[in-house]
């Protein structure tokens, strides 16, 4: 059975790399909110969704960038 929510699940799957690379360069950079208790697989998730191995940039309630040691316990 087809409804029309799988039909717009699978266009948003199935872009045009053309119409992909257009938004992109509109918005050239987005910010991701993640919250979860420690060793929860946070840093792991996004890698995944983003296929890179790279750490991601952390910064605090004030917006100051935050070092890797200093979030560790």
């Amino acid at each position: 059975m087809v409804t029309d929510s799988s039909l717009v699940a699978d266009d948003m799957i199935h872009m045009d790399p053309g119409t992909v690379r257009k938004h992109f360069d509109r918005i050239r950079r987005f910010r991701v909110l993640v919250i979860g208790r420690a060793n929860a697989g946070k840093t792991t998730l996004l890698q995944r969704v983003c296929n890179t191995t790279e750490l991601p940039k952390v910064f605090n309630a004030k917006g100051e960038k935050v070092g890797r040691l200093a979030t560790q316990y």
